[in-house]
């Protein structure tokens, strides 16, 4: 909100907030065939929507069942994890934990390469923003992203390859670009999850010298 000359709070009008829930939704939208699978029956979509609308941490693993009787071929794969990722990894921080669990207990490999993928794909599209610096939402999305990629990574001790995202490279980039607010948040996201792994210590050589960039 701002004030006008009387003194007025003068509201964001609905076309400014248009614009910035669809330049999110563009960015979180398809751009390639790769990226757009396309979605199974609309009686699968409505049940798998259906699973996410009623889970809780009380029927998580009944719910883990439902869906991994869903997830029964290579295409309603590729088409969930890119929903997952799109419509509630990016929005729902908070229930990451329930949704950590959930992947776990479906424990399909090639779900969650798909997840660390479309993880990876959708954090550099963010990044590439010229928006970031200074759009909260992007922001928020973009913190959501790491935070989930720090879980389906470092957590389950596997690396972040420099050949999918150099974070050390990226910390560089924001730098000379103006973006470092944002690019801060979302690598601490990331690397919060090291205090659950027994790999990725602070005295891990590959931890520790993005934390001394980090440090400067």
């Amino acid at each position: 909100d701002s004030k006008n000359e009387k003194g007025k709070t003068k509201l964001v009008r609905p076309t400014q907030m248009n614009n910035v829930t669809n330049n999110i939704s563009i960015m979180l939208g398809c751009d390639n065939p790769e990226s757009c699978p396309n979605p199974p029956s609309q009686d699968i979509v409505n049940q798998i929507k259906f699973i996410f609308n009623s889970m809780s941490k009380n029927n998580v693993i009944d719910k883990s069942k439902e869906l991994k009787n869903v997830l029964k071929s290579e295409d309603i794969i590729k088409w969930f994890s890119n929903f997952f990722i799109v419509n509630r990894i990016s929005a729902e921080n908070n229930n990451h934990a329930i949704y950590n669990e959930l992947i776990s207990l479906i424990d399909n490999k090639e779900l969650n390469k798909l997840l660390i993928k479309d993880s990876i794909y959708f954090i550099k599209r963010f990044l590439a923003s010229e928006n970031l610096e200074k759009d909260m939402k992007e922001k928020n999305v973009l913190k959501n992203l790491g935070s989930w990629l720090g879980i389906m990574t470092l957590q389950k001790n596997k690396p972040i390859l420099a050949k999918d995202l150099d974070l050390k490279e990226i910390i560089f980039d924001a730098y000379e670009k103006g973006k470092l607010s944002a690019i801060i948040n979302f690598i601490v996201r990331i690397l919060e999850k090291i205090t659950k792994t027994k790999v990725f210590h602070p005295k891990n050589p590959w931890i520790h010298a993005i934390l001394s960039v980090l440090a400067e």
